[in-house]
């Protein structure tokens, strides 16, 4: 898996290795806030983090969680040099190792290896975030639900449903009647005929 690829390297080699900090976050705690300069990649080696949207009348929306492993970052900060559009916040205790992107890349133009792992990392993403673009965009409310419950029922259940629905794009009262609906038609006494 290109992920433990990643890993081994920033442990194994010596222009990497001596840059990479692992860090652990508790629960609540924010690895990087909307706004603010995030040019670092985010190696999460354990946990839960929710990648989140703040808009200016206070409503969260999330973009993306990564659990258990996989890589993070504000792509706006560390390339343009700007701030991050989003937050990374921890819903768990997570283990996290944060190398400067700079680093990263000044590495990668000396490493052939390197660049084909980072291609293959940055492929696989854009894969999973046309997926969610494409369901976003196009599936209703009930069918991303059940969509997601479907092919990431374990991450599911390791969230609050507030966080479910933000992620759906869609109200914790929306989701309550979208669950409420499933659970109605699944229900034995809803098969009988009148």
């Amino acid at each position: 898996m290109a992920l433990d690829r990643l890993v081994e390297r920033l442990r194994s080699d010596p222009a990497l290795a001596r840059h990479v900090q692992g860090r652990r976050f508790e629960k609540g705690e924010v690895v990087f806030r909307q706004g603010d300069p995030s040019r670092d990649i985010h190696v999460l080696r354990g946990g839960l983090v929710k990648l989140s949207y703040l808009t200016h009348d206070g409503k969260e929306w999330i973009k993306s969680f990564i659990a258990d492993a996989g890589v993070f970052g504000s792509r706006r900060s560390q390339i343009a040099g700007g701030t991050s559009a989003f937050s990374a916040a921890c819903l768990e205790q997570s283990e996290v190792l944060i190398l400067g992107y700079d680093r990263f890349r000044a590495a990668m133009a000396g490493d052939a290896e390197l660049s084909a792992l980072f291609l293959e990392m940055s492929e696989a993403m854009a894969l999973k975030k046309e997926v969610r673009e494409h369901d976003l965009l196009c599936l209703s409310a009930e069918a991303r639900y059940r969509r997601f419950i479907a092919e990431q029922g374990d991450l599911a259940a390791r969230l609050m449903q507030v966080d479910i629905a933000r992620y759906l794009g869609v109200t914790p009262v929306a989701l309550s009647r979208i669950r409420r609906r499933r659970a109605e038609s699944a229900s034995p006494l809803s098969t009988v005929t009148k």
